[in-house]
């Protein structure tokens, strides 16, 4: 009956339009419906393009992931090499023998400053297998520019242009990028409402629920010398005690403590300590406000901030590292499972007990002894302060210079309209 009443007042309604107001009122309908079609399909092509879009960025976000791979792949394969501590000598296939030699210990301050990082990895399986036993690069400093170089690829960073520039001695190309640009990199890599690119935000029903503890502790140790300078040793301790449960039967509980320890050489007796201390000061001053004026990168930071664990925890591990003196002149990583209900043996870690490389697995099966999950160590050797060549600091006349990786991103997005 209701619904009766309501179509009589309709078209009683209707009745007492006039021919031209009928006509209005019809010719509006008219176009609202025209309206939602030409929307239709406006969204349509939206969605089309945005498609396209898509994949056009998503091939512009390729190449660029790849120019970064192939530097990477490159270092990692090609620039690989042979550390024999035992002889102070590094090997590498299609290269002269670098003896290792003890660093300069003075002046503080120098005009030049060049040297070997070098590393020695302890990588379990097929891992520690294609990458090798470690690696080295020849640092050059002058003024505000640093070469970090390796037998396959180069980064130039320039504090008084503010950018970088990375250089791939194989292909014969390098690209530019500039500090500023650092804050958009990391927002385009990192898209908050989708965990990444092109994903979906991970159904959290799905995810292990995961209880994570953490602890800082710095100790002191003794003093010897290292690389030719007097230091004193100083352990970093990180405590990290998890627990992960699922709710699904596949995925097993998984509960532990992992810890990373860092121990570390310092010395007062470093050739040119200063001017490297304060052009990596420097250099993190520059990048680090760069990634912080970015979205992602101040939303970390608000995050972390926010939680007032985090900040007691960062504060007080600043507190305890600024205790530790000196030029880090050698440091040694490793990473250790615990299991539950254990302690670390810290004498055990530092008898470098061979890595396992079925480390992973312990925390899933209930392993009851700790292992090692694997070490590095990062040393400086053959420090002078005596003057170099500038050109080394050049880009080579015959490289040819390509789009950087944020380039090809944007130019594949103004490719297609946006």
């Amino acid at each position: 009956m209701r619904l009766v009443k309501i179509a009589a007042l309709l078209a009683f309604a209707i009745t007492l339009m006039t021919p031209m107001q009928a006509d209005a009122q019809f010719g509006k309908v008219r176009d609202r419906m025209k309206d939602r079609a030409k929307e239709r399909l406006a969204k349509r092509a939206e969605d089309e393009a945005g498609k396209r879009l898509d994949r056009a960025v998503d091939r512009g976000f390729d190449k660029a992931v790849e120019s970064v791979d192939n530097m990477v792949a490159a270092a990692l394969s090609k620039g690989s090499a042979d550390v024999d501590l035992d002889n102070n000598v590094i090997r590498q296939e299609g290269h002269d023998d670098i003896q290792l030699t003890d660093n300069e210990t003075s002046p503080a301050s120098a005009e030049f400053v060049q040297y070997l990082q070098v590393t020695k990895l302890d990588l379990p399986g097929a891992l520690g297998k294609f990458i090798g036993n470690g690696s080295y690069e020849r640092i050059y400093l002058h003024g505000n520019q640093q070469l970090t170089r390796s037998s396959t690829s180069g980064t130039l960073l320039d504090l008084d242009k503010e950018h970088m520039v990375a250089m791939n001695y194989e292909d014969g190309t390098y690209f530019v990028q500039p500090f500023a640009d650092l804050g958009e990199m990391l927002d385009m890599a990192v898209d908050p409402t989708t965990m990444g690119r092109g994903g979906q935000m991970p159904d959290k029903a799905d995810q292990p629920d995961v209880d994570v503890e953490f602890d800082f502790e710095v100790k002191k140790g003794t003093s010897g010398t290292k690389r030719g300078s007097r230091a004193d040793q100083s352990f970093i301790i990180v405590k990290t005690k998890f627990e992960a449960e699922s709710e699904d039967e596949e995925t097993p509980t998984m509960k532990g403590t992992v810890y990373s320890i860092t121990e570390t050489w310092t010395t007062t007796q470093l050739a040119g300590m200063q001017s490297m201390t304060d052009f990596g000061l420097r250099t993190a001053e520059l990048m680090g406000a760069a990634l912080g004026a970015s979205e992602t990168g101040g939303g970390l930071q608000t995050a972390m901030l926010s939680d007032p664990r985090i900040g007691a925890a960062m504060e007080e591990a600043s507190r305890k590292m600024s205790e530790i003196e000196g030029y880090p002149v050698q440091s040694e990583m490793f990473v250790v499972l615990v299991p539950e209900g254990k302690e670390l043996d810290l004498d055990r870690v530092l008898a470098k007990e061979p890595v396992n490389p079925n480390a992973a697995a312990g925390a899933e099966t209930g392993s009851e002894d700790q292992v090692t999950m694997f070490s590095s160590m990062t040393f400086v050797s053959n420090l002078s302060t005596e003057p170099f060549d500038l050109d080394v600091m050049n880009v080579p006349a015959d490289m040819e210079q390509t789009k950087s990786p944020l380039e090809m991103i944007k130019e594949a997005q103004s490719g297609n309209g946006r």
